[in-house]
């Protein structure tokens, strides 16, 4: 269990391997590197910032017709001013540090009209309803039914993220060892930046055998597009796993990744330059 998720699991070897993608998700979504598949970028600037603190000024109205700060008729009338007037003008000041020093910068101007346990208060409910309008706008972004049939397409520096304690990212030699075990022979097991041996129906999903149930999730490629949005590719063709092992054949960040295809029953052992490119995560610890 990860993080409140029950994953399956299935003894290779002398290793055992998780038989589902990881799904655990990283608070910002794709802004943290952790993604579905064409999940838009949110990040909460700019037009989505505006966005979200119009929201929460509707929530945080809502929340004052309800009655959450109505103690007497003037702290009432001084809640809704806040509200409508200079809190929404601190939340749209950039440059505005918290909450506290914009108080105590404007308290003198206000005079008996606002009283610090109310704009605490106020600014509290502000903060909390922020948050939990972030969690729901982030969760809406991703998609929820490939989050459970494929996990999460991860960025490599987000995967060091997200493993959890007696767990790790296979190595390079973990995939090996899970190839030799399957049967690939010894002449194809070194082969690189090939298509090699004919373990794939041993290891794609299939309804009819309780397996290592590798989905064909696509990724997010490196460079295919200038277009960063294009660059989600290959699902339902292609599944596509970091490793933790670098090239160190190679002058930059280049790491080992397996990958399985939809029309044969080999698996690619290759490699790629890491930058934004996000692909599933298998987990494997020894026995």
């Amino acid at each position: 269990i990860i993080d409140g998720v029950s994953y399956k699991c299935i003894t290779i070897g002398d290793q055992l391997w998780m038989a589902e993608n990881l799904r655990t998700r990283l608070d910002g979504g794709r802004a943290d590197g952790s993604m579905t598949f064409n999940e838009p970028f949110v990040t909460f600037a700019s037009k989505e910032s505006l966005d979200l603190k119009r929201t929460v000024k509707d929530k945080l109205l809502q929340r004052w017709n309800e009655g959450i700060f109505n103690t007497d008729e003037a702290t009432n009338d001084a809640a809704l001013f806040f509200i409508e007037d200079d809190l929404v003008r601190y939340f749209f000041n950039s440059n505005a540090q918290s909450w506290a020093q914009y108080y105590m910068y404007n308290a003198p101007y206000w005079g008996w009209y606002y009283d610090a346990e109310l704009a605490e208060v106020v600014a509290k409910e502000v903060t909390r309803l922020f948050e939990e309008e972030k969690k729901l706008i982030l969760l809406a972004a991703a998609d929820q039914d490939y989050l459970q049939t494929h996990g999460n397409l991860y960025t490599f520096e987000a995967s060091k993220k997200v493993v959890p304690e007696g767990w790790r990212i296979p190595s390079d030699e973990d995939w090996m060892k899970l190839e030799k075990a399957m049967g690939m022979s010894d002449q194809d097991i070194h082969k690189k930046e090939e298509w090699r041996g004919n373990i794939g129906s041993l290891l794609k999903s299939n309804p009819l055998v309780d397996n290592f149930n590798a989905t064909l999730g696509g990724a997010y490629i490196y460079g295919i597009s200038e277009n960063i949005n294009e660059n989600f590719k290959n699902k339902g063709l292609r599944g596509y796993w970091w490793t933790s092992t670098k090239d160190e054949t190679a002058v930059d960040s280049t790491y080992y990744i397996r990958s399985l295809r939809f029309d044969n029953d080999q698996m690619l052992r290759g490699t790629t330059h890491i930058g934004t490119t996000a692909y599933s995560i298998r987990l494997v610890r020894d026995k």
